[in-house]
């Protein structure tokens, strides 16, 4: 028999919007307001896919996101809500999700001479510290990764 291949975006999506309207994650307020985005394949640094990130949007607001592991079984949820229906402190959204403004945060850190490769959705030595890598590269081909983590950008470690 065929291997089972990962389930898709938009299966995650699906799942993620299912669980929130059956009051598995989240609760009657962002149920109420959310809108569920795409989901984002994070990648473990060695390559491989590790899970998938599907933000939970509330107006501008990255609200909260749930996380599935690629066979599609539930892996986590986080809410940026510090109260009930409150979502004008949770970070921006496209400071989550538009990659060309994560790659032009990246950039503020550039040295000079580096330009922004595609950001990559993974994770800070450990899963829970996701967080978009970009890799800043020279004409001559050296390379020196970027962390971006909403409005953050620094320096990954060595």
């Amino acid at each position: 028999a065929p291997m089972a291949r990962d389930l898709d975006a938009a299966a995650f999506t699906a799942s993620a919007r299912r669980f929130l309207d059956g009051g598995t994650i989240g609760d009657e307020a962002l149920r109420d307001a959310a809108k569920v985005g795409a989901a984002v394949a994070v990648v473990a640094p060695d390559g491989e896919r590790h899970s998938w990130f599907v933000p939970i949007i509330v107006g501008d607001r990255l609200a909260a996101f749930a996380q599935f592991q690629p066979n599609g079984a539930f892996l986590r949820f986080s809410s940026f809500a510090r109260r009930a229906g409150e979502y004008g402190d949770c970070p921006r959204a496209d400071d989550w999700l538009d990659v060309s403004r994560i790659a032009r945060r990246a950039l503020r850190e550039a040295r000079s001479g580096e330009v922004a490769r595609d950001p990559v959705l993974t994770f800070d030595g450990i899963p829970d510290r996701i967080g978009w890598r970009v890799p800043l590269t020279t004409a001559e081909g050296k390379e020196r990764q970027i962390f971006v983590t909403g409005p953050f950008a620094y320096a990954a470690r060595a």
